[in-house]
């Protein structure tokens, strides 16, 4: 249950963020997101109505060639997308050749931005893609990138800091409070927090304690400057060896080959290790070579580290992918079912 209190609250946060770079009445933004989206509803209807901006949406995101057809000519100033549209549009040369000297701001949300497609971003258009955090029971937005009237951000992969008036602490698994660096359950306090589950309050009571701290079901860190990287969700996280691994970790190193359009990482059994990673990528086309030498190298530095055995099917099966609809599994002809990869 969000109250008007709550949406209006975080409108009031949000546009305390934006005006370090937005201007009232200047700005024209890109919505290819849907507006029953609480993060398009508040952040591209709400807030760029608030600075009486120009919104441009778009019906169809996945139609590429009709969106680029909607930017053709289009002085756009701020879009808002998330991971896969902007691998989506990157893919296709013709956005490559558009001018982007008037863009401001380009946000992402909804999910895990990954660094091999904000890279490739800011090398077309020469603007960082900046990320934040929300979620519903938040209306949404939580943390975002700090903005700096220079303009020179660069991605770094955290989600930013707390917007005006929000607590934010990390919770382990035992009730008590994480350190800085150390891995725990993102909890929120603000204004802009949900008054519960409508109808459910066994599941408001879990949600949301008697301090008003509302768990949000994911797992991040906090740095010293109180930046915040979310690690991955509660209820995706692997136990392999009784060692904790984050599968958003795993697939944006596998994402980082130059062959790998999209990959996705889940949990099967295995006997030995309780759970065993399995890995499926979505080529750019034809065999990716090299993945079986690739992975294990970009993963010393993930929380895949100290697991010493990992599983690439040899077969084509969509639904296995979890998060991805069309997906190959990681298949290297040179290459057994199973290797063993050294911490």
């Amino acid at each position: 249950m969000l109250t008007h209190r709550n949406i209006i609250a975080n409108l009031m946060q949000a546009l305390e963020w934006s005006r370090v770079r937005l201007v009232d009445g200047e700005e024209i933004v890109v919505t290819p997101l849907p507006l029953y989206h609480i993060y398009s509803l508040t952040m591209n209807a709400l807030v760029f109505l608030g600075i009486g901006a120009c919104n441009v949406l778009i019906f169809n995101p996945r139609d590429i060639d009709a969106v680029l057809r909607t930017l053709r000519g289009l002085p756009f100033t701020a879009i808002s997308a998330l991971n896969t549209l902007y691998a989506a549009l990157l893919d296709n040369e013709s956005f490559h050749a558009r001018d982007f000297s008037t863009l401001k701001l380009a946000m992402a949300g909804c999910m895990a931005t990954q660094r091999a497609v904000a890279e490739r971003f800011e090398a077309v258009t020469g603007t960082a893609i900046l990320e934040g955090y929300g979620l519903s029971e938040c209306s949404p937005l939580v943390c975002a990138s700090p903005l700096h009237a220079q303009r020179n951000e660069s991605f770094e992969g955290s989600i930013g800091l707390p917007v005006p008036s929000t607590l934010v602490r990390l919770r382990r698994e035992d009730g008590t409070w994480a350190g800085i660096g150390e891995a725990g359950e993102l909890c929120v306090q603000g204004p802009q927090v949900m008054k519960g589950y409508w109808n459910r309050p066994a599941d408001t009571a879990l949600a949301i304690d008697s301090q008003g701290w509302f768990a949000t079901g994911d797992i991040g860190t906090m740095d010293a400057r109180g930046f915040i990287r979310i690690v991955d969700r509660k209820k995706d996280m692997m136990i392999v060896s009784g060692f904790n691994v984050y599968p958003t970790e795993i697939e944006e190193v596998l994402s980082a080959h130059p062959q790998v359009r999209a990959a996705a990482a889940v949990s099967v059994p295995d006997a030995l290790t309780g759970e065993l990673v399995k890995s499926y990528i979505v080529r750019r086309g034809g065999r990716v070579a090299g993945i079986r030498s690739f992975t294990p190298a970009g993963l010393q530095g993930a929380s895949f580290r100290r697991v010493s055995r990992h599983a690439a099917a040899d077969v084509h099966r969509q639904g296995d992918a979890a998060r991805l609809r069309d997906a190959d599994a990681i298949h290297d002809t040179d290459g057994p079912h199973r290797e063993d990869t050294q911490p």
